[in-house]
């Protein structure tokens, strides 16, 4: 496996520990809302994808986070599958 692409699965993985930790009990209120964690919980919701990571960039730093569809894991895992199948060049 390519480091790019062993990169991309560790990301992953990580991404549903900490939506498995933190992003469940958002659900029963947040449902259908987005949510950037970071590793340590910290967590910034919103109704748009776009505003939140904006927030999460500005408040987290970049790559400091995972951002998650509340009770849409499949939005997180789509990005994954969508990563994992293209060459995606990996800052360092």
């Amino acid at each position: 496996m390519s480091d790019a692409k062993d990169w991309l699965v560790q990301r992953a993985k990580e991404k549903e520990r900490l939506y498995e930790k933190y992003g469940k009990g958002l659900e029963k209120e947040h449902t259908g809302e987005y949510a950037a964690i970071t590793p340590t919980g910290e967590t910034i919701i919103g109704k748009r994808a776009g505003e939140v990571m904006q927030k999460a960039v500005d408040n987290f730093g970049e790559r400091n986070f995972g951002l998650f569809r509340i009770g849409h894991l499949t939005f997180a895992r789509w990005r994954r599958i969508n990563y994992s199948a293209h060459q995606v060049p990996i800052p360092t």
